[in-house]
C-alpha cells in the first residue's frame, strides 16, 4: 500500500488504515458524481481489493463512499457502453465481494442505490447511517437491477420484501429498514 493510502494513479478508491490497524478502510472516491460506478472507479476498486486480499497486514476491509453518498450506482453517461460487458463486470465484482477471502463490511453513510446497493450487498455485513437511503431503482427508467441484485437481495432480506423493493423502486428509509433484518445475520442490510 502506498504511504499516502491512495490506490493507483486516479485516487478514485483510498485504502487507508482504520484505527484498528489491522482493518483496511476502502473509501470510494468520486464525491463529485455520488460515487457513481465507472469503469476507472471499478478498476481501482478491484486494485484496493487485491491489496487487501493479498496482505497479511489486513483482516478485514470496510467500504464506504466519499462525500455524502456511499454510491449512486452505475454511472449513467456510461450506461450505453457495452452493456453487457458492463453488467458482466458488475456481477463479476458482486460475486468477488461476496466470496471475498476476508469479511468486508459496507458503511452506508448515504444513499446506496442501484448499483451502489448491489455493491454493498455483495458485501459480508451492511451497516446503514440513519440518514441512509437503500433501493434498486431501476424499474422506473425501464430497466431491471444487473448487477445481482435480484438473486442478492431475496437471500438477505426474503422474497416477498425483495418483490416489494425491486418492483416498486423506491428507497427504503431507515423506519422501514429496522422491518427488514437479514435472515442469515442479525444486522441491517
Amino acid at each position: 500500500m502506498p504511504e499516502n493510502g491512495v490506490m493507483g494513479p486516479s485516487g478514485l478508491v483510498t485504502v487507508s488504515r482504520a484505527s484498528d490497524a489491522r482493518i483496511a478502510v476502502l473509501t470510494l472516491n468520486r464525491p463529485q458524481s455520488l460515487n457513481a460506478l465507472n469503469t476507472p472507479l471499478l478498476d481501482a476498486l478491484d486494485c484496493a481489493l487485491d491489496v487487501v486480499a493479498g496482505s497479511d497486514a489486513f483482516a478485514g476491509a470496510i467500504l464506504t463512499g466519499a462525500g455524502r453518498a456511499f454510491s449512486a450506482g452505475a454511472d449513467l453517461h456510461e450506461l450505453g457502453v457495452e452493456p453487457m460487458a458492463r453488467v458482466r463486470r458488475m456481477h463479476a465484482l458482486a460475486l468477488r465481494l461476496r466470496d471475498f477471502p476476508k469479511i468486508i463490511v459496507a458503511s452506508i453513510n448515504g444513499p446506496a442505490l442501484g448499483g451502489g446497493l448491489e455493491v454493498a450487498m455483495g458485501c459480508t455485513f451492511r451497516m446503514a447511517a440513519a440518514d441512509a437511503s437503500l433501493g434498486l431503482p431501476e424499474i422506473k427508467m425501464n430497466l431491471m437491477p444487473g448487477f445481482g441484485g435480484t438473486q442478492l437481495l431475496p437471500r438477505l432480506v426474503g422474497e416477498s420484501r425483495a418483490l416489494r423493493i425491486l418492483l416498486s423502486g423506491d428507497p427504503v428509509d431507515a423506519p422501514h429498514r429496522a422491518t427488514y433484518r437479514s435472515r442469515r445475520r442479525r444486522i441491517e442490510w
